[in-house]
């Protein structure tokens, strides 16, 4: 019996101790500082100005003013332009001044119009086209130090809803259809229509924009009537260069400068995009009939 135990306990004894789980160690991750932390927090992420837009906003920087100025050019042959859209300007609330250069003398009263005798009468295209030029430096050299928010608009440019939105963001130059597709626009922004804070970003811009434009103009680029003109090729030549002389933000013209040239495609970008500014190019806010259906798309009238 004795031996027998022993045999027994021999064998018990062989039997294999389970191991024993190694306790894991907790090793905690590097932290980020706590200031990155915090920034990436508070920071709001870019967002799609509209539904189907290409264009991605930064984030916002400043207060949106309730004070900006627009200005403008206008020859007397079209008067009936400047009729047409002038008072969608005066509505907008946060415009307080208009100024517009002619070349004829307009006795336009509203407290918000200032009408500037510049030019001579002229109904040539090309020549009003270049006086934009001379109405940029002028108004900006006399505004020089005020720190102001303007809009630049071509008198055939209509607003529907207010636009200091814009103001949000930096930029020295706010520009549209800098990255535009489409085939009528040949590949340049509108140099018609843009936003800009009087900062030394933007004369740095304008004045690159004027010397540009001199040395096509005497090259004869852009010289054809009513077609793509030395102005617009200088004015996106200098917005796409890559430097920190000046801060350009492209903004969508979906909604800040709407326009096709197939108006079928433009009655569809209205109703998809909802803009704030119309642009009736090509003499179009001639056409009551169109003027009158793309104000009904836009929600201006039943």
């Amino acid at each position: 019996m004795g031996g027998l135990v022993i045999k027994k306990l021999s064998k018990l004894n062989k039997i294999k101790k389970p191991l024993k789980k190694k306790r894991s160690v907790y090793k905690p991750r590097e932290s980020k500082p706590l200031t990155k932390q915090l920034t990436r927090a508070i920071q709001p992420k870019p967002r799609i100005v509209k539904p189907g837009s290409q264009y991605k906003m930064p984030p916002t920087q400043y207060r949106i003013p309730d004070d900006i100025e627009i200005f403008a050019y206008c020859s007397k042959n079209y008067k009936d332009a400047f009729d047409f859209v002038v008072p969608s300007w005066i509505k907008i609330p946060s415009v307080s001044k208009i100024t517009v250069y002619t070349d004829w003398d307009y006795d336009y009263k509203h407290d918000k119009v200032e009408i500037i005798k510049m030019f001579e009468p002229s109904s040539d295209w090309i020549v009003g086209t270049g006086r934009r030029l001379d109405v940029i430096k002028h108004y900006s050299y006399v505004n020089k130090g005020s720190k102001k928010y303007v809009l630049f608009l071509d008198i055939d440019c209509y607003i529907v809803r207010d636009i200091n939105e814009v103001f949000q963001y930096d930029f020295d130059i706010a520009i549209t259809r800098l990255k535009s597709d489409e085939s009528h626009a040949n590949k340049t922004a509108t140099a018609g229509l843009w936003f800009a804070r009087l900062s030394t970003g933007y004369y740095n811009f304008i004045e690159e924009w004027f010397k540009v434009a001199k040395e096509l103009k005497k090259k004869k680029v852009g010289l054809r009537k009513h077609y793509i003109s030395y102005v617009q090729y200088s004015f996106t030549e200098v917005a796409r260069r890559s430097t920190k002389d000046y801060n350009v933000l492209p903004i969508d013209e979906n909604i800040y400068n709407s326009e096709h040239s197939d108006i079928s495609k433009w009655f569809s970008k209205i109703k998809k995009f909802k803009p704030k500014i119309l642009h009736f190019k090509g003499r179009r806010f001639r056409d009551v009939n169109l003027v009158n259906h793309i104000l009904k798309l836009s929600g201006v009238r039943k």
